[in-house]
């Protein structure tokens, strides 16, 4: 059996994931914790995505050193040597955003062998922010029981009015495929978190059914995740300062130097909502709806 070292295993096992309903907060929760003191952030890692929708497909020692290996040799070291961070200042999640320009320029202006990154980022963590996941999380879990996963939860309302905004389940485009992976069946794309055997159902049902088919489907399972740590959107929206101490603590991390002007620029949008928007969704899924935005 092939493996990876022991100090790449650990430190897998340290790292921090971040989850829950895409247009949820997770992207500003992410940029928060690329904040903090000693944390290197990879903002939905294309490989890291098709690996968590095969994690009930593959051999567990096969996945394992699969991801060990993304995250540590291919991601953590590389971006300790600043050859995998993102230095375009227009993203969201661009690292001038989150770190100190010395601090970036130290990255770039410095050659960087193997083992000059492990002593630079000994103790150092790896945050993955990954939405649509939560379905594998309670499995991620039972191969590293001690990964910290931090789950961003919002209403019902906010988010699947954003999700139809975006437009990203609109039967319009069956061959769409800004949700990936996705399996074909007749000739439509099914995103990978669509449950085994509902391929026919999303097929059939309307777009705001869909998003509340995928709302439900990113909720169900949050009970099952072990020690997690859930943040409501709207809690950080009106106490940016509080939810983020909360947050920084419960990680066992520390305030970085742009925590606090990260946090200062957190403010609430007021975007336009149909506040009715629960009504239109069929009576099969709405009751699942409101129950998992009841209290976010």
């Amino acid at each position: 059996m092939l493996e990876i070292s022991a100090e790449a295993k650990q430190f897998c096992s340290n790292a921090i994931f971040i989850t829950g309903p895409a247009r949820s907060g997770t992207s500003i929760v992410g940029k928060i914790i690329h904040s903090l003191n000693l944390v290197e952030y990879a903002y939905e890692p294309p490989m890291m995505v098709t690996l968590m929708s095969l994690i009930d497909r593959l051999d567990a020692a096969d996945w394992k050193l699969l991801c060990d290996t993304y995250i540590y040799e291919e991601f953590f070291l590389n971006a300790i040597a600043g050859r995998a961070i993102n230095c375009n200042s227009a993203d969201f999640s661009s690292i001038y955003g989150t770190k100190t320009v010395e601090d970036v320029e130290r990255r770039l202006s410095t050659h960087f062998t193997k083992k000059m990154c492990q002593e630079s980022g000994a103790n150092s963590v790896v945050a993955i922010k990954i939405p649509d996941v939560v379905h594998s999380i309670p499995k991620l879990k039972t191969y590293y029981p001690t990964m910290r996963v931090v789950v961003v939860l919002r209403d019902a309302v906010d988010t699947i009015n954003s999700l139809l905004q975006k437009e990203w389940f609109s039967p319009k485009d069956p061959n769409s495929d800004l949700v990936w992976p996705f399996r074909r069946h007749k000739g439509v794309n099914v995103p990978f978190w669509v449950r085994p055997g509902d391929d026919e159902l999303w097929l059939n049902i309307s777009e705001v059914d869909r998003a509340a088919y995928y709302y439900i489907r990113v909720n169900e399972d949050v009970e099952r995740i072990d020690g997690r740590i859930e943040l409501r959107y709207g809690h950080l929206l009106e106490n940016p300062h509080k939810a983020t101490k909360a947050l920084a603590r419960s990680l066992g991390l520390d305030f970085g130097a742009k925590t606090e002007e990260v946090i200062n620029n957190i403010r609430p949008t007021n975007p336009v909502r149909d506040k009715q928007l629960i009504a239109s969704i069929s009576s099969e899924f709405r009751d699942k709806v409101e129950h998992y935005s009841q209290g976010v």
